[in-house]
């Protein structure tokens, strides 16, 4: 008994097709509104993440990203045998638990003494 396997073609549909281009062109505004979002989106969110690939190679100038040897776990062995790596870390730690414990509560107090300005005009200037 033998069996045919049929081919699948992918938008084989024609009428589909045509009826996602209408939609795509009665609703262009839209897609025009979507468009910064989206642009902004891959600029800020995936672009940057082809710098994670420059970690695990010897970058070179002349190579660039793609094309600079490929050198593995190479830089965070030597990182993390680093006799300075410890100290670094901790100074880190530090530095960002301040700004935590001193910027948060001091943007809070500025919002509150902006919120109780009198005079109608500075403080619609403000907000």
């Amino acid at each position: 008994m033998k069996q045919s396997v049929s081919s699948v073609t992918l938008n084989s549909n024609p009428k589909k097709i045509n009826g996602t281009l209408k939609r795509i062109k009665n609703s262009w505004m839209l897609y025009l509104l979507v468009l910064p979002v989206v642009i902004w989106f891959l600029m800020f969110c995936y672009v940057p993440m082809t710098g994670i690939v420059l970690a695990f190679k010897e970058f070179t100038y002349g190579g660039g990203i793609f094309d600079s040897p490929w050198v593995g776990m190479q830089h965070f062995t030597e990182m993390f045998s680093d006799k300075e790596f410890l100290r670094a870390f901790g100074n880190t730690l530090i530095f960002s638990a301040g700004k935590l414990v001193l910027q948060f509560p001091a943007a809070i107090m500025l919002a509150i003494i902006l919120n109780e300005i009198s005079r109608p005009r500075i403080k619609q200037l403000f907000q």
